[in-house]
Order: C-alpha cells, then sequence, then structure tokens
C-alpha cells in the first residue's frame, strides 16, 4: 500500500535539501577572487624604453648552478620588474635560445644588465653565433640569437657635417718687409710691406665623399663588423651630409647609443677644473623599502639618541 505525500510537502522537502547541500557544495568550489587593477607598468610621460634599462640597471646577487637559460631569465625579469622578450628557439625558424640550456654563473651585486649580457655570451653556440640584447618601440628588452635580431631593421639618419668639416691650414705666412714699412710711413712709397711666399694656395681640399667614406669604414670595421657580412639586409651609405643606416636596433646602439640612457651627467668646475659626475637618473626611481636608523638630538643641553642602547648624555 502506497502513502501518499501531498505535492506541496514535497516540495518543500526538496527546498531545504537544496539549502543544507548548498553550503557543502560552496566548501569544494574554487573561490572567485575580485579583479585586481591592472598595475602601471610605466609612469605616465617617461619613455617605456627609458624605463627598462633602468630596472635593467638596478644591482642583483645570483648563483646559477646548472639552471636552465629559462629559470634564468625568468629570475633576471622577477628581480628587476623589467619586461623581456625571450627569443626562444621556434619550429617556424629554427633559431633562437634554447629553453634547456644549462647556464652556471656568480653574480654579486651586479647590474642586472651586467648579468645579463655575461648569460648570453656563456650561451652561444660557439659556431659563430652571437647573442645579444636591443630595444623594441613598445620598451620591451628583446633577447636573442642576432640571427633573430636581424630581422627587426630600422632606418636611421646621422648627421656627419661636423665631422666633415675641414679648417683649412696655412704653413706658411706672408712676411714683412721692414725697411719697405719705414719708406712707407716717411712717404717713401705705396709699396706693400707684406711679401707673400705662401706657395701652397692650391693646398687640395680632401673630397666630402672620400672622408664619408671613411667614417662608414670606422663603424663597419669597429660597430658589429660580423653584420655588416653576414646580413644582406644591412646597408650605410652617405648622402649630403648625413649617412643612412638602415640596421637592427643593437647596431644603432653600438654607433650612436640611446638618447634616453637613464643616467644624469653633472658638470661641476672647482677651483678652474672640470668635474664630471655620473649617475641614475632618480627620475624614475622608485621605493624598495624603509629601513630604521638612529639619529641624535640636543633636548635640554643633553644629546638624546634614539637608539635605546646608547642613550646619551653630556651637556
Amino acid at each position: 500500500m502506497h502513502r501518499h505525500v501531498p505535492a506541496a510537502r514535497t516540495l518543500s522537502a526538496l527546498a531545504l535539501l537544496a539549502i543544507v547541500a548548498t553550503p557543502a557544495l560552496a566548501q569544494h568550489a574554487p573561490a572567485r577572487q575580485a579583479a585586481q587593477p591592472a598595475e602601471q607598468a610605466y609612469p605616465p610621460g617617461v619613455r617605456p624604453e627609458r624605463v627598462t634599462i633602468s630596472r635593467m640597471l638596478k644591482p642583483i646577487t645570483a648563483d646559477f648552478n646548472n639552471h636552465t637559460l629559462r629559470s634564468v631569465m625568468d629570475f633576471i625579469a622577477q628581480q628587476t620588474g623589467a619586461e623581456l622578450e625571450v627569443l626562444w628557439v621556434d619550429q617556424r625558424t629554427g633559431m633562437g635560445l634554447d629553453p634547456e640550456q644549462q647556464v652556471t654563473l656568480k653574480a654579486q651585486n651586479m647590474p642586472a644588465l651586467t648579468v645579463l649580457e655575461r648569460v648570453l655570451a656563456k650561451t652561444e653556440d660557439g659556431f659563430g653565433g652571437r647573442n645579444n640584447w636591443q630595444m623594441t618601440t613598445w620598451g620591451a628588452m628583446q633577447v636573442g640569437p642576432t640571427s633573430r635580431l636581424n630581422r627587426s631593421n630600422r632606418v636611421q639618419v646621422y648627421d656627419i657635417n661636423d665631422l666633415l668639416l675641414v679648417i683649412p691650414d696655412y704653413p706658411e705666412v706672408p712676411t714683412i718687409d721692414l725697411q719697405q714699412a719705414l719708406q712707407s710711413s716717411q712717404g717713401g712709397g705705396a709699396q706693400s710691406p707684406f711679401q707673400d711666399n705662401n706657395n701652397n694656395n692650391n693646398t687640395e681640399q680632401p673630397n666630402r665623399d672620400e672622408q664619408a667614406q671613411e667614417i662608414i669604414d670606422i663603424i663597419q670595421d669597429l660597430v658589429e663588423p660580423e653584420h655588416w657580412v653576414e646580413n644582406p639586409s644591412a646597408s650605410i651609405r652617405h648622402f649630403r651630409g648625413t649617412i643612412i643606416v638602415r640596421a637592427p636596433d643593437y647596431v644603432h646602439r653600438g654607433i650612436a647609443g640611446y638618447p634616453y640612457w637613464p643616467t644624469q651627467r653633472l658638470t661641476h668646475i672647482i677651483d678652474g677644473k672640470r668635474y664630471i659626475t655620473m649617475g641614475i637618473d632618480t627620475g624614475i626611481s622608485t621605493i624598495d623599502g624603509f629601513g630604521q636608523q638612529p639619529v641624535s638630538a640636543v633636548v635640554g643641553g643633553r644629546i638624546i639618541s634614539s637608539n635605546p642602547a646608547d642613550p646619551g648624555g653630556g651637556g
């Protein structure tokens, strides 16, 4: 014999069961995190490239003992907060850094950029392949083999008119005939007392194109010499007092440096002597933390120290 249960009572029981079961299910469900505001990667009004390089100049201490290259790059990025764009090897190009390559290196309070350059030198393939770094237009530091970096070229025009300026040199100057000068002063004649003995007025001035070619040869010999030979897309030419260079960013860095490099140059003249001080630009510095430092003050004729171990005294 089946007992009839009213529909209303059945719905109430199901509702009660759902209420009781809800907390149990909630205990196993992952808690949903509230959306956090995105951190400002670069201060407003400051070039992103300048901020990245400033962060890479931060001193770090590292002890890599057979660490993978990927973990080393992650460590540098975490310690500095800089945006590193590492060009890992891929199947499409077949070129790039090996993330599993072992790195052993010790660095004590060394700028992160120096550590990065030492790591890149250690991970070169040994068959002529070189590693380097360069800046992107969006502020990231691109790291990888030069064969991959060479794919990002830009054109830059450099004014070299000041290097092409030639100041004439006259080694022989006119002489003065003192006797003729005295006669001229006494009205004895109007002949000029100067005797022109300069026979080198026809000195040939160097050709501007030849001078520009010398500058180009110096650049190709001293700034990434392998690049101009191995990279068919690289070009440098002279045009009306300028040189036009088509090359990757790291080559332009070797030619003229970065105008946004985060350093300050302070010139002081003391007792007629010139002193130049180079330092980090504090305009984009950040506070890493606070520390306590004991201080002293004179109160009522006594020296009072904030350090309990040194209460001070005296009158």
